[in-house]
């Protein structure tokens, strides 16, 4: 058993009995397919009831060379709790960028399960606007 994309559906589509099928072998394949996600951080180690977050934000890269993005995931962390994010830029003109994260108040280099906000150095290969697209690329892992 494998896991096959399932084709999108359209307006118009039919949930017909081929991807219907499909879908719940991909369900089965997810349900048996073990994953390990290790968390090892603030003197905190777990193997289990872990989540992953993922996802892009654009930059707004039009004007300037200094960047703040929030990363919100509302509720999908426990309260309490301090999941680890990693971030990196997708740039096609800003080959030598920097990045840096905190917590959503700016505060603290520690993230709560809110989210976080990250702080982008672009330096662009030439003078040339527009200075974009740039993405903030970012996955947290937490409980």
């Amino acid at each position: 058993m494998s896991f096959t994309p399932v084709p999108l559906f359209g307006d118009n589509d039919v949930a017909d009995r081929e991807r219907l099928n499909t879908i719940i072998t991909n369900t089965n394949h997810l349900n048996d397919t073990k994953i390990d996600v290790r968390y090892e951080a603030y003197g905190r180690l777990e193997t289990s009831g872990l989540k992953i977050a993922a996802g892009a934000v654009d930059s707004d890269s039009q004007t300037t060379f200094y960047r703040t993005r929030f990363v919100n995931v509302g509720n999908f962390f426990r309260t309490g709790t301090r999941p680890v994010a990693v971030v990196t830029l997708a740039s096609t003109r800003a080959r030598r960028s920097t990045i840096a994260i905190a917590n959503l108040s700016g505060q603290s280099p520690t993230l709560d399960h809110t989210g976080f906000q990250s702080y982008a150095r672009f330096i662009f290969e030439t003078g040339n606007l527009p200075y974009g697209p740039n993405f903030v690329n970012w996955i947290m892992i937490g409980l």
